[in-house]
């Protein structure tokens, strides 16, 4: 009994060190390797490994101007030392904005208001239920419904995985929107229950910051937002995941050095909270980009200042030894190293960037569901959960995919 003990001990340890892809194959050697390999114990410590023994792989959201599709793409040598990726099976005919990752998850939002989980590793593909529509306050004109913001994270305190949308409504009349100003509301989606609910609570803002902020900003628990209070302060708006409650922290006059006129941004630079500013949107001129970093208490350290850039715009994401991914004016994708503002071209286009580990971690319904997208053969097979047809109230509505019509960005490799 003991050496059964013993040789179970040996398997766990060795299949902890595999791939997400071999461990799949696994699940179907014994029950021991299927129970184990499905077991949220051994998931979190495959996780934690991969995560502690390698710093991840480049997985980016582009346009592919072959098949004239957005796609995802990620690199096989972690060094970037030669620029070689391979695509994903994921392919749309629309760019959603992506959220995460999140212990391997991706949260997708078509712009309007549908949504989807995603694990690339393991190629589950869940949609969302639709966002609930709220009570539309009384006006003269027509009140449409609008997503501010969203945010997507972990719940430590249950396990759970949420997506939280700041919703708002806007007054259109005669044809224009007006000024006025309506309360903001929030609405939480909880992964286990595959449900909607709404906050009773309304957020402490009068608006929150960029819609597409380019990085992603959750951590430790808690999303992160630029905005605006009700007394129109900056502050920084949190969300706890676990208590689903909204707060204001005050940003302190001496947070932050100077007076920068420019782009900001909220990000994580290693694991920590950091404010970023770039003096340039495009690439016509040098650009600088400036780092600040959040401790505990809230204050703001100077990390560094990179620049000038030339020919580079939008910072994307942050690679190893500081090393920046930065986009070029027509979205060539570039390796930036803050000591010798060396900039490498890494090969291809691209919206949005992410440092990506691989994740068992299992977004299915937990009764009876069975994934088209997980067991369909075709590799080009786009899921029927996003957007838009036109609302015969003049918003939009969910529809099949591939009825949507769009018109793609055109980038210049």
């Amino acid at each position: 009994m003991g050496s059964v003990g013993v040789v179970e001990e040996l398997v766990t340890e060795i299949l902890s060190r595999l791939s997400v892809k071999s461990l799949l194959r696994f699940k179907c050697v014994t029950k021991f390797w299927y129970s184990l390999i499905e077991h949220p114990y051994f998931i979190k410590n495959h996780y934690q490994r991969n995560k502690n023994n390698n710093f991840g792989r480049l997985l980016v959201h582009n346009y592919d101007t072959n098949h004239k599709e957005f796609a995802f793409a990620v690199y096989s040598d972690e060094t970037l030392a030669d620029p070689v990726y391979e695509y994903l099976d994921l392919r749309l005919n629309l760019s959603p904005f992506i959220y995460g990752p999140c212990n391997g998850i991706f949260c997708l939002y078509n712009n309007v208001d549908s949504m989807a989980l995603w694990n690339p590793a393991t190629r589950e593909f869940r949609p969302l239920p639709q966002v609930p529509r709220l009570d539309l306050p009384s006006s003269p004109g027509k009140i449409f419904q609008k997503i501010l913001r969203n945010g997507f994270g972990f719940d430590p305190t249950t396990n759970d995985y949420k997506v939280v949308s700041i919703i708002t409504f806007y007054e259109n009349f005669c044809g224009y929107d007006s000024p006025k100003t309506f309360p903001i509301y929030a609405v939480v989606y909880t992964l286990s229950t595959d449900s909607w609910k709404i906050l009773e609570e309304r957020v402490p803002a009068n608006s929150v910051g960029n819609m597409f902020s380019i990085f992603y900003t959750y951590s430790k628990g808690l999303y992160y937002w630029l905005a605006y209070d009700t007394n129109d302060q900056c502050v920084l708006l949190s969300f706890d995941m676990g208590d689903e409650v909204f707060r204001n922290i005050p940003l302190l006059e001496d947070c932050i050095e100077g007076d920068f006129a420019g782009f900001h941004y909220l990000g994580l630079y290693n694991d920590c909270l950091c404010w970023i500013v770039t003096t340039a949107y495009d690439s016509v001129v040098p650009n600088y980009v400036y780092l600040w970093v959040m401790n505990k208490e809230y204050h703001w350290t100077k990390q560094w200042t990179i620049g000038p850039l030339i020919g580079l715009s939008s910072p994307l994401a942050f690679w190893k030894e500081g090393e920046l991914l930065v986009v070029s004016g027509h979205w060539g994708l570039f390796l930036c190293d803050p000591s010798t503002l060396e900039a490498k071209y890494l090969g291809t286009n691209c919206i949005q960037a992410f440092v990506y580990h691989e994740s068992l971690v299992s977004i299915k319904p937990r009764y009876g569901y069975q994934d088209k997208y997980e067991n369909s053969s075709d590799n080009n097979y786009v899921p029927n959960l996003f957007v838009v047809k036109p609302d015969p109230e003049g918003g939009l509505v969910g529809s099949d995919f591939k009825d949507t019509i769009v018109n793609p960005v055109h980038f210049v490799n």
